[in-house]
């Protein structure tokens, strides 16, 4: 399984998710921020480092606005292993007209290639120093079952945070609960709570809160998306005692290729929602992600504020099978006719959602085989029709703008 990295930070509790052929190292709570992706993928993201289409993410710019144009403020510089797994990234400031060592990570993975430890240190003008620590342990399956978060003391790593992770039997992330050393415990800090639709896309999250008895409801955020699984909505509501209350919303919306080009948040002012900022995403010809502008409302019109800059590489050691899947593609059942059982092989030319059912010869739907998002390739999945009479059955391929059936028979 190739790993890809992917860094957040937005409220520092740190999370590693595991998707099927990335990894998410987040510092949120799991929400989607589809930025970086055609389609929905993970749950918090700022950096995709490894694309579908083959490039691996090198640097990164963070640029303000100063009235007049465009500021330095932030670099960011990526390291990969032989296999495009990235080891270790370094942010740099910008000072004096020079860019200068801030702070950096560096992951640490088992011989199964799961990361099992992942170093923060900073920039002390003259050497790497650790900050924070975080160490991971799995349980029988390849996600984390918890992660640990320590802070070094200068001789010493000291525990900080511990993080529990449930999951559903579709390996979706149901719930997370925090917990903080004090004194010689882990004491109880924070619950997220998570619900999911037929897809497997995440709808709500609830956050709580622990008051030294019982789980307080804090926030609540409901999404929604379109037809190809897009993230298209996100609700914020607040709990202000006896209910919830609407805080901010964020709409999503795609140009053809199902690239994410702009999020806009407003927020709930009582009556109405106003605007509040706004992100433009530019992609280039392979659909990736060049250039990402952030703006605030100044009550009459959008303001430029801050702007990230991607560079990227093409993969130099790309797998030889990856060019046999340029097309879509849905091949015939085998065997056919089949009794009891039969498989259904397609290819991907792209990693993607896909849905693959099987209907009757009145169109009524008997089974859904995969509704997933799957990576490039060939997929195999198997019918079985134990339950069901002989006579002619159709299954159908939906991948995006692609939609194919073909027809099979049951013979008892």
């Amino acid at each position: 399984m190739k790993t890809t990295i992917i860094i957040t930070s937005i409220l520092f509790l740190p999370l590693l998710i595991f998707c099927q052929d990335y990894i998410l190292i987040s510092f949120d709570e799991p929400r989607l921020d589809a930025r970086l992706f055609k389609q929905k993928e993970d749950r918090s993201t700022i950096e995709k480092v490894l694309q579908d289409t083959n490039f691996i993410l090198t640097h990164k710019f963070n640029q303000d606005w100063d009235d007049e144009s465009w500021v330095n403020r932030w670099k960011f510089s990526y390291t990969y292993n032989d296999e495009n797994n990235l080891i270790e990234w370094i942010r740099h400031t910008w000072r004096d007209s020079i860019w200068v060592n801030l702070s950096k990570y560096s992951y640490t993975s088992g011989d199964d290639k799961k990361p099992i430890e992942s170093i923060f240190l900073s920039w002390d003008g003259h050497n790497w120093v650790n900050k924070w620590k975080y160490s991971y342990t799995y349980g029988d399956t390849e996600q984390p079952i918890e992660a640990l978060t320590q802070t070094w003391d200068s001789d010493s790593w000291m525990n900080q945070w511990k993080y529990s992770y449930t999951y559903d039997n579709n390996n979706n992330w149901i719930e997370l609960i925090s917990q903080t050393w004090r004194d010689t415990i882990w004491v109880n800090s924070s619950k997220h709570s998570y619900t999911y639709n037929e897809y497997n896309n995440p709808i709500e999250s609830i956050s709580q809160d622990w008051d030294g008895e019982n789980w307080q409801n804090d926030l609540k955020r409901s999404s929604k998306y379109d037809d190809y699984n897009n993230w298209m909505e996100e609700l914020a509501q607040t709990w202000d005692g006896a209910s919830w209350e609407n805080e901010w919303m964020d709409s999503m919306f795609y140009d053809n290729y199902n690239n994410l080009i702009q999020t806009i948040r407003q927020e709930w002012n009582g009556e109405t929602w106003v605007n509040f900022y706004n992100e433009s995403g530019i992609y280039d010809d392979y659909n990736n992600l060049v250039e990402l502008i952030h703006q605030n409302w100044d009550s009459v019109a959008w303001v430029n504020s801050s702007k990230e800059i991607y560079l990227y590489s093409p993969i130099t050691t790309i797998n030889q099978n990856v060019n046999r899947f340029q097309t879509y593609s849905l091949s015939q059942n085998y065997p056919n006719p089949f009794n009891p059982s039969t498989s259904i092989e397609f290819t991907l030319p792209k990693s993607e959602f896909v849905k693959l059912k099987v209907f009757n010869i009145l169109g009524k739907e008997i089974s859904t085989l995969v509704s997933n998002k799957l990576n490039q390739g060939s997929h195999t999945y198997t019918f079985d029709g134990s339950n069901l009479a002989s006579g002619i059955y159709y299954y159908q391929l939906v991948a995006w703008d692609y939609r194919e059936v073909k027809k099979m028979i049951l013979l008892r």
